[in-house]
């Protein structure tokens, strides 16, 4: 089993929020700038570095270059009270790394702290119990089932009528796919009376296949962002969880391709849920954010992941 340290976050969406934020509620013709803080700090991993830029007006370009960066803040971080300063990263615009090694250990608080502009910028976060996965189980269906794939989104054949896409059957293509399901468990080793409230987590499938198709999750289940608490238990007391992803097929008789899952699963608090669920929301004017002064996410979070071969 291999611990993954590092998370990929999707930020354009993010950006394009963050620059209407900056913008549409003002009729200056001069807008300010917004600080952006992006970092995610793992038990037992080193101190991260630290991510920093600022927005522009919706009616700039938006380059993710050294004219965005922000190179020129003073940046600190609180690790269960002791103060480790920032500076910022030789060759990496925006990037900030701490001025010494510092091991993070979990369950202790953190505190981001930084200026920038004559401006104070500070979050608080929690660095969660450490998680470990147990065992993992991926069964693998005997032969692909019909549906209807539209525009990338794969329809349950039992709810097509329901949905009506009888009407809607412009761009739509009769597909096959395998339904894979994975099924994870996961140790719980600290007290769960009243704590446990606080923990969500995030589980993601990421299968690599040889077409790399995305679908919907119209009713697939790749990844997913719950309280903790509310996960099933088996008798050892372990937490469950399963999903299912799709991969598609040319006819019946083609059998399941081989192909690397990589499984994930990250347990952090409110904060992350929120930014994580939040951030494709088009119904949001700007992304949540834990941030005091600025935007973005300062948090803690543990995690672990696997990869296995699936055939």
């Amino acid at each position: 089993m291999s611990k993954a340290r590092h998370i990929g976050i999707t930020w354009l969406l993010l950006v394009a929020t963050l620059a209407c934020w900056a913008r549409c509620d003002t009729v200056a013709p001069e807008e300010s700038a917004v600080l952006v803080v992006e970092a995610f700090v793992d038990a037992g991993a080193p101190l991260p570095a630290i991510r920093l830029w600022q927005t522009r007006p919706l009616s700039q370009a938006y380059p993710f270059d050294a004219s965005t960066a922000v190179s020129d803040a003073e940046v600190r971080v609180g690790l269960d009270g002791a103060q480790v300063a920032y500076q910022p990263l030789d060759a990496q615009p925006g990037f900030y790394g701490p001025d010494r090694p510092q091991m993070v250990t979990d369950r202790v608080p953190l505190a981001f702290e930084a200026t920038w502009q004559g401006q104070r910028i500070t979050a608080q976060s929690l660095v969660p119990p450490a998680l470990r996965l147990d065992s993992i189980r991926v069964n693998v269906p005997d032969e692909p089932v019909d549906g209807i794939i539209l525009d990338s989104l794969f329809i349950d054949p039992v709810l097509v009528d329901s949905l009506q896409f009888d009407s809607l059957r412009t761009g739509a293509e009769e597909g096959l796919v395998y339904l894979v399901e994975v099924t994870l468990w996961w140790i719980i080793d600290y007290p769960e009376v009243g704590s446990d409230s606080a923990y969500w987590i995030r589980t993601q499938l990421r299968p690599q296949l040889p077409t790399s198709p995305t679908f919907d999750d119209f009713f697939l289940r790749p990844e997913q962002i719950f309280r903790e608490r509310n996960t099933t238990r088996d008798a050892l007391g372990r937490r469950k969880w399963t999903g299912v992803y799709a991969v598609p097929v040319e006819t019946r008789e083609t059998p399941l391709p081989p192909h690397p899952l990589r499984v994930s699963i990250i347990r952090s608090g409110q904060d992350y849920a929120r930014f994580v669920s939040g951030r494709d929301d088009p119904e949001r004017r700007e992304p949540a954010s834990n941030v005091e002064g600025a935007i973005g996410i300062f948090a803690g979070l543990s995690l672990d992941s696997l990869r296995v071969q699936v055939e």
